[in-house]
């Protein structure tokens, strides 16, 4: 059994505490040039839910629609 799952598929953006913190203070703005700070990490419901799935040793398969960001 193979299972199809359709959602999004995104890139989650991991910062330190520090700039975190910065940004949800909106003393700092998400730019291009703080991307680099960044530890990205496949998201979205859609991956997160094929990533599980995938992880239970399911035959998984992930159809997704990508954003066209500045970080897609």
């Amino acid at each position: 059994m193979k299972l199809l799952i359709l959602g999004d598929a995104h890139t989650d953006l991991i910062f330190n505490s520090e700039t975190s913190k910065q940004l949800l203070q909106k003393k700092i703005s998400l730019t291009k040039e703080l991307y680099p700070l960044a530890s990205p990490h496949l998201g979205g419901a859609g991956a997160n839910t094929a990533v599980a799935a995938a992880a239970l040793n399911l035959n998984t398969t992930l159809l997704a629609v990508c954003g066209s960001d500045i970080f897609a």
